[in-house]
């Protein structure tokens, strides 16, 4: 701004689009294989390298057996089916590829995991939290996508501090998570809004 003063604008979702349905939750876990003692992690995103979906994958290795992985993303898809047979977990990893309508998937989903190598603020970090979904979020990512309370930073040094994570996670969704996340900040519409207010104040500052 010409006055000298700076404005900070984070990303931001459609919060209303990703808010948590039951009857969605029923469609997603059906086609996940999920039944009601399985809890769905999930990697969301391309699949690549600073992804660390290697990671995850090793991570799921070392948990119970009714802990289910679920990746979904474009990208090295053949090389990490490859990976999985190696890993000999065929039977805890799903993946789905690319898909369109991940607001219906986060609705299936209990724990987002991000084993991210670098990542600047990840627009599927948002929209879980906004499905008042708990994250699990490697610390070389940045802060600002922590939103609720029940996110988490940890390091990805090693996989045993996400299995104990996991493990010691309460899976219970933040009911108001729509209301939080629009209350600070990260909802487009009001985005949109503040958007024009900084160009009229920009245009008045012209004038």
């Amino acid at each position: 701004m010409k006055d000298g003063t700076l404005q900070v604008l984070t990303n931001a979702i459609n919060c209303e689009k990703y808010a948590f349905s039951e009857s969605q939750r029923n469609v997603a876990r059906h086609e996940i294989g999920a039944d009601e003692n399985t809890v769905v992690l999930a990697c969301i995103g391309r699949i690549c390298a600073v992804k660390n979906i290697s990671f995850a994958l090793d991570v799921v290795k070392k948990l119970p057996d009714n802990y289910l992985l679920l990746i979904v993303g474009g990208g090295e898809i053949e090389q990490l089916k490859q990976e999985i047979l190696e890993k000999q977990i065929e039977g805890k990893v799903v993946v789905f590829g690319e898909r369109k309508d991940i607001d219906t998937i986060m609705n299936g989903i209990d724990l987002l995991l991000l084993p991210s190598i670098s990542e600047g603020l990840p627009m599927v970090v948002l929209e879980a939290q906004a499905n008042g979904i708990k994250c699990i979020i490697s610390d070389n990512v940045s802060a600002e996508c922590k939103v609720l309370d029940n996110a988490e930073f940890i390091s990805i040094d090693n996989e045993d501090k996400w299995v104990d994570c996991i493990l010691n996670s309460n899976y219970k969704r933040v009911e108001d998570a729509v209301h939080i996340m629009k209350e600070k900040g990260f909802d487009i519409k009001d985005y949109s809004s503040r958007i024009m207010e900084i160009i009229d104040l920009c245009i008045q500052q012209d004038e």
